[in-house]
């Protein structure tokens, strides 16, 4: 599977979630400890090979011990991302990833933005905006 069908996938099982009476745009993760705050960045209209401003989403560990952040991507090759995060986050600390919008086609563009720490599964951020 190509890793834009891979973020397709990722981002209608988040959007489907919503509709179950769970956190609007996150798969429930038990014991998951890196949170994400917004689960969910909405872009605003964008023409075709434009960048947005970058919008920010802060993770936090909230264990009660050191987390290793293995890696973070913006999946769909609309979205990218930037971040402060050491490889090593501490307990209650937080890091922020900046990502930006820039549509190659128009339309609805989706994408999902992927945290991958030790000690859990992955947690996701969905991404949408339109490119006009």
């Amino acid at each position: 599977m190509r890793p834009q069908h891979v973020a397709v996938v990722c981002a209608l099982l988040l959007v489907g979630a919503s509709s179950q009476n769970q956190v609007p745009g996150a798969i429930p993760v038990a014991g998951s400890v890196i949170q994400a705050s917004p689960e969910r960045l909405d872009f605003s209209p964008q023409p075709v090979g434009s960048g947005s401003q970058p919008k920010t989403v802060t993770l936090t560990n909230s264990a009660n011990a050191n987390v290793t952040i293995l890696d973070i991507t913006a999946s769909g090759i609309d979205f990218t991302q930037t971040n402060t995060c050491q490889r090593s986050l501490a307990p209650g600390a937080n890091c922020r990833v900046a990502v930006t919008f820039k549509p190659v086609v128009t339309g609805v563009r989706i994408g999902v933005l992927v945290v991958s720490d030790s000690t859990t599964s992955p947690r996701f951020v969905v991404l949408t905006g339109t490119g006009e």
